[in-house]
């Protein structure tokens, strides 16, 4: 390789690097609303946000995410003249789980415009992060897995209330 090219290929941070490589696969990714969800001023953007700035503080943190898909028909993105039959379902609602210090809390975020039953999940266009949270116990059920199972049969405790409480004192809204 040319080593002018090379030098324009230098990996400043090789863990971050790393991370980007290993979280690009078909399996982790889905179709996103990029102006409206995860574009700048979306509410997963916000969060996604919020705890960068968190850990630059020193602060660790896990984040685990997902998909859920409704009742209502699922879109169906791909292209129309290929006759393959690899399609991909657009996700209903997105979800977001934070543990830091001991406490989990969860936000949900509608991405189709058909919010949960409970009027949980926040609107695609919605200012305030802190209105995206949400149960765990609801992000569990609709997403149709046990996030702490694992914990729970070591006999570990992690309080997982919806946390608006939580959130504020582990700073996450900079209160």
């Amino acid at each position: 390789m040319d080593a002018e090219i090379e030098e324009d290929l230098k990996v400043e941070d090789i863990d971050d690097a790393c991370t980007v490589f290993e979280i690009n696969y078909m399996t982790n990714i889905a179709p996103q609303r990029h102006n409206s969800l995860n574009g700048s001023g979306g509410p997963w953007y916000k969060v996604e946000t919020l705890v960068r700035e968190q850990a630059k503080d020193g602060e660790e943190f896990h984040v685990l995410a997902g998909t859920t898909f409704g009742d209502a028909p699922i879109k169906m993105i791909g292209n129309p003249n290929d006759n393959r039959p690899d399609t991909i379902g657009v996700p209903h609602m997105f979800w977001k789980v934070i543990i830091s210090d001991g406490h989990a809390f969860g936000f949900l975020f509608e991405h189709d415009g058909q919010l949960h039953p409970n009027d949980l999940g926040c609107p695609l266009r919605e200012p305030e992060v802190r209105n995206c949270l949400a149960p765990l116990t609801e992000i569990e059920t609709l997403a149709g897995i046990d996030l702490f199972s694992d914990l729970e049969a070591t006999g570990t405790e992690i309080p997982i209330d919806v946390g608006a409480v939580l959130a504020q004192s582990n700073g996450l809204f900079g209160e």
